[in-house]
């Protein structure tokens, strides 16, 4: 077999193996926003608009670690768990804003339906490629849901497409949750 023949074999079966990974990536993609509605819903059928929350959240240099008592999106009573102190107003709008279950699928349905363009569909289909070629690529958050009411129980996301370093990931975790009367 010349040299020739060679590169023409390897560079075949090269061209067949990534259409292969993006058929699998293609085939795969739909069962994260499947995964993201199913859940939804499943928290919109609970009908828990009064509920508490310990709620821990890292998002760039704003942290927290905070029992939050919800009621129809708005807090009600927000505790500092490492200081068992009242949250500071800064924090309470963190606590606020990260212990709603309704803005956590927010979150999640504006990463899992980004913007429609080469680079995201390059980073929802084909990861590490895009994660080679194109550095402003969108990547999918990752998201754990309770079983039984449906909500998000750890949820890690890129907040800047642009920019991979440590500070642009958040992360917010749901540790304890109690449906109130």
């Amino acid at each position: 077999m010349s040299a020739t023949s060679r590169r023409l074999l390897i560079g075949g079966m090269a061209a067949l193996l990534a259409t292969l990974l993006i058929g699998v990536a293609v085939l795969a993609q739909p069962l994260v926003p499947f995964q993201y509605q199913r859940a939804r819903q499943r928290w919109e059928q609970q009908r828990v608009r009064h509920y508490e929350v310990d709620v821990s959240w890292a998002n760039g240099w704003n942290y927290g670690n905070a029992r939050v008592e919800m009621r129809d999106g708005q807090v009600v009573r927000a505790i500092d768990l490492d200081t068992g102190q009242p949250l500071l107003a800064h924090k309470r709008n963190s606590a606020s804003y990260f212990g709603s279950i309704d803005n956590l699928f927010e979150i999640i349905q504006t990463y899992v339906q980004p913007q429609l363009n080469w680079r995201n569909l390059l980073a929802h289909y084909v990861p590490a490629l895009a994660s080679r070629l194109v550095p402003c690529a969108a990547p999918l958050p990752r998201v754990s849901y309770d079983p039984h009411f449906g909500f998000p129980t750890d949820l890690w996301y890129n907040d800047s497409w642009c920019a991979n370093t440590f500070f642009n990931y958040s992360n917010v975790r749901i540790a304890r949750f109690s449906p109130l009367p």
